[in-house]
C-alpha cells in the first residue's frame, strides 16, 4: 500500500476579484474627496467589530475635520448584531446582507454575489481586517479576495501571519495586542496617505501578490509541482 501524502494548497481567488483590482487600478477609479475604511465579514466573535469602531470613533475625535467613514459590512442577520447598533450612526454605517440565502432563495446568482462583493473591496478606500484571534479558515479567504482587488487592507496579524512575508510588503499590519490603539494611528496616518503614490504602490503590490500566489492558474500550478 502506498502512503497517503497531505498537500497543502491555498484556494484560489476567482478571476473576478482579480478583475476589478485591474480595473481600479488602470483608472484610479477612487473617491477622490472622501475616504472609506470598510470592515468587512461575519458578524463573530474574534473578528474585531467592536475594536474597529471603537478606534474609528477615537479617530474621529481626534480628526473631526476628516472626511472619512467606516462601514461595518456583515454577512449575518442574527440578533446579536443588534449590540453593534448601538455605535451605528454618523459616520458609523452598518450593512447587514447575507449573500448565501439570496443565491438560494434565486434573487442573485453566485456570480452576482461576487461582483458585489469584488466592487466593494476594489472601491473602498481601505479595508480593514483586525481578527483579534486566529481565524478557523487560515488564511482568511477574505484577505485573499481583497488583495486580489487590489484593494488597501489594514489587517492584523491573526490575519495574515501564515501568509509568505511578501505579504507584509503590500499590507498595512497592526499589533494584534494593541489593536484598538494600533488602529487609530493607522487610521491617522493612512488619511494623509490616502490617494497617494505610496498608497498606489501598496494597491498594486497587493494585486501583483494576488495575481501571482492565487490566480486559479498559479493554485493549480502549484499543485501538479506537489504532486510530481
Amino acid at each position: 500500500r502506498g502512503s497517503l501524502k497531505l498537500i497543502k494548497v491555498l484556494p484560489p481567488v476567482h478571476s473576478i476579484f482579480l478583475q476589478k483590482g485591474s480595473k481600479v487600478l488602470r483608472e484610479r477609479g477612487v473617491d477622490k474627496g472622501h475616504v472609506t475604511f470598510r470592515f468587512t465579514g461575519r458578524f463573530q466573535e474574534g473578528r474585531g467589530i467592536k475594536e474597529v469602531i471603537t478606534a474609528f470613533k477615537r479617530f474621529r475625535i481626534k480628526r473631526p475635520e476628516a472626511r472619512a467613514k467606516l462601514i461595518i459590512d456583515t454577512f449575518s442577520e442574527e440578533l446579536e448584531t443588534k449590540e453593534v447598533f448601538k455605535f451605528y450612526g454618523g459616520d458609523v454605517h452598518i450593512v447587514i446582507t447575507n449573500p448565501i440565502k439570496r443565491v438560494k432563495e434565486g434573487a442573485s446568482s453566485p456570480r452576482q454575489v461576487i461582483e458585489e462583493i469584488a466592487y466593494k473591496y476594489a472601491y473602498s478606500s481601505y479595508v480593514v481586517l483586525p481578527y483579534t484571534r486566529p481565524v478557523h479558515i487560515t488564511p482568511s479567504l477574505t484577505l485573499l479576495e481583497a488583495l486580489g482587488a487590489g484593494g488597501f487592507v489594514i489587517a492584523t496579524k491573526n490575519a495574515a501571519s501564515v501568509l509568505h512575508r511578501d505579504v507584509k510588503k503590500c499590507t498595512f499590519i497592526v499589533d494584534t495586542q494593541n489593536v484598538v490603539e494600533e488602529l487609530v494611528k493607522a487610521f491617522e496616518y493612512l488619511y494623509e496617505e490616502y490617494d497617494s503614490n505610496f498608497y498606489w504602490r501598496i494597491r498594486d503590490d497587493a494585486h501583483k501578490y494576488a495575481h501571482n500566489n492565487f490566480s486559479y492558474e498559479k493554485t493549480i500550478w502549484a499543485l501538479k509541482a506537489k504532486l510530481t
